[in-house]
């Protein structure tokens, strides 16, 4: 499938061509050439964009999309530093609780 806004379309000399392009292009479809053996096949899309716009994503939203996934990898090691200090080498933040309710128990 074509990324983007790219089209991929079969040779336009191919007599298979010239006779279903006008009804492709009233649908609003192209052809795409899908092996070395020139075989063309019907792609239900043009672009990459006509494909992401069914789950709303779309191309001109790329960079917000590529800073949301830094921002939650960023997230992601910032929790597990946290967590690993804590762990190791900081105070249990629920330490003061279970000394609480270990005393509870032995009482």
């Amino acid at each position: 499938m074509p990324g983007g806004r790219a089209r991929s379309l079969c040779g336009a000399s191919r007599p298979d061509v010239r006779v279903v392009r006008p009804v492709l292009h009233r649908a609003g479809r192209d052809y795409v050439q899908t092996g070395a053996d020139g075989l063309c096949e019907f792609c239900q899309y043009a672009t990459g964009e006509e494909f992401g716009r069914q789950f709303s994503v779309y191309y001109s939203h790329i960079w917000r999309g590529f800073g949301i996934v830094c921002g939650f990898i960023v997230f992601n090691y910032a929790v597990v530093y946290l967590a690993t200090f804590l762990r190791f080498k900081g105070k249990n933040p629920l330490g003061v609780l279970l000394v609480k309710l270990k005393r509870r128990k032995v009482n």
